[in-house]
């Protein structure tokens, strides 16, 4: 995998999880690869259909990619930092600050409207 790639270009990346059907009280997933735990990494930010990091610094680190910033699940702002690593059978990120992680991730080809 091209860890550099992610950090720089905008790819959308799905959780090797089997699909769940959306909650009727969220309504459908309105991630780029069009399943349920798909998260989307751009430059300066990652998101996915509950979470949004937005960052103020972005580093690598041999192959591992560092951000500092902030993420909100929409009840508040907190600070986190975020790195994403070559993991088996896909990508990991792990949310340091918060002490969450999610992974292995896999790569998808964003849908196009």
């Amino acid at each position: 995998m091209r860890l550099v790639a992610s950090a720089f270009v905008f790819l959308a990346l799905a959780a090797a999880l089997p699909p769940r059907p959306p909650s009727s009280e969220n309504g459908p997933s309105a991630s780029d690869c069009g399943t349920p735990y798909a998260y989307k990494i751009m430059p300066k930010g990652i998101a996915n259909d509950t979470l949004m990091c937005m960052f103020d610094s972005v580093r690598r680190e041999g192959r591992d990619v560092i951000w500092k910033g902030s993420c909100s699940d929409g009840s508040a702002n907190r600070k986190e930092t975020v790195v994403a690593s070559d993991a088996p059978n896909g990508l990991r990120i792990d949310f340091l600050t918060s002490g969450g992680w999610v992974g292995p991730l896999r790569f998808c080809a964003p849908r196009r409207s």
